[in-house]
């Protein structure tokens, strides 16, 4: 959005100051240029695309199973021994493993919001380049309108 006014302020400041400035400080710009600029710059657009991203990994993500957690306990000092580290018949010790299990089709479930989630943010992304594409072509055929229309007041004027 802030692409937007930057380049419409340029070109009311080329309206503006184009008579008394030089013809070589004047930058014109086909639409195409324009666009290429806007896609380049724009960070909504850049964020969008990050969204995308980042919703493609959480849908890799989802299709990963949980891992294993194991841990272990060993009795650093055996008080009734007197012994570092004791891990004899009388030392005490644990072990444990866990493994989170998914029942009932939840993790396919997961993968399938996943999915959906990646697809809507594509769709957002595609309606936020085709309103801001609009915003922008609308502005610059309004310089360009308005630009034509000082030109005839400036030509009545010299009559």
């Amino acid at each position: 959005m802030k692409f937007i006014i930057r380049v419409v302020g340029m070109l009311m400041l080329t309206l503006v100051y184009g008579p008394v400035a030089y013809t070589q400080d004047t930058l014109r710009l086909t639409m195409g240029e324009a666009d290429q600029i806007f896609l380049k710059n724009n960070l909504e657009l850049l964020a969008g695309q990050l969204n995308v991203s980042a919703q493609k990994a959480a849908e890799v993500q989802a299709k990963l199973y949980p891992n294993p957690v194991i841990s272990g306990e060993l009795n650093a000092w055996d008080p009734q021994n007197q012994k570092w580290l004791h891990a004899g018949a009388t030392g005490q010790k644990a072990l444990s493993a866990e493994q989170l299990i998914v029942m009932g089709g939840k993790r396919r479930n997961e993968i399938e919001l996943a999915k959906k989630n990646t697809t809507i943010a594509s769709l957002e992304l595609e309606d936020l380049l085709r309103s801001l594409t609009q915003q922008l072509h609308t502005s610059l055929y309004s310089v360009y309108f308005d630009n034509r229309t000082l030109h005839k007041f400036d030509a009545q004027l010299q009559l």
